[in-house]
C-alpha cells in the first residue's frame, strides 16, 4: 500500500489517471511501463527500426561532426533506453566507417594510433571536431598567406 501512494504522489495528473484503477504497486508499474514503452512486441518493433537506422547511418555530404554526433547518439541512446546496448568499441568503428572520403586520413591517422581499441566515443567525436576546425581554419590562412 506504501509503494503505491509513493507511486501515485509522483505522478503526473495523465498518468495518475491511467493507474488510477490498479489495486497494486505492482500493477500500476506495469501499466506505467507499457504506457511509456509499449509491450514487448512494440519495443522490439522500435528496436528493429532502430537498429535498421543504426546500421545505414552514413555522414550526409557537407554534414558537421556535431550534427553527426547529435544524430548518432540519439539513436544509440534510444536503443540503449530499450534495452539493447551497442558497445563503445562498436560504435566507435561504426563512426569511422561511415564517414565521408574526405576524411580518409583522418580516419586512418586515428585507427593507427595505440589506443585505437580503448578510444571512447565522446573522445573520438573530440577529435573529429578538432580535425574539423583545423580544415575550416587552414583555408583562410591560405588566402591571409596569398594576399602578403
Amino acid at each position: 500500500m506504501k509503494a503505491r501512494k509513493i507511486l501515485i504522489s509522483s505522478l503526473g495528473v495523465n498518468e495518475n489517471h491511467s493507474v488510477s484503477h490498479c489495486k497494486t504497486a505492482k500493477s500500476m508499474w506495469d501499466t506505467l511501463e507499457n504506457l511509456h514503452e509499449g509491450t514487448d512486441d512494440v519495443k522490439q518493433s522500435k528496436i528493429n527500426t532502430l537498429i535498421q537506422q543504426y546500421e545505414l547511418f552514413q555522414m550526409e555530404d557537407g554534414e558537421s561532426i556535431s550534427s553527426i554526433q547529435m544524430r548518432f547518439t540519439h539513436i544509440v541512446n534510444k536503443l540503449q533506453d530499450l534495452g539493447k546496448v551497442i558497445s563503445n568499441k562498436d560504435c566507435t568503428n561504426k563512426i569511422l566507417r561511415c564517414i565521408t572520403r574526405d576524411w580518409q586520413p583522418k580516419v586512418t591517422t586515428i585507427k593507427k594510433s595505440q589506443n585505437f581499441n580503448i578510444l571512447d566515443i565522446t573522445t573520438l567525436f573530440g577529435k573529429l571536431k578538432e580535425h574539423e576546425h583545423e580544415i575550416i581554419r587552414l583555408p583562410s590562412s591560405d588566402k591571409d598567406l596569398k594576399k602578403k
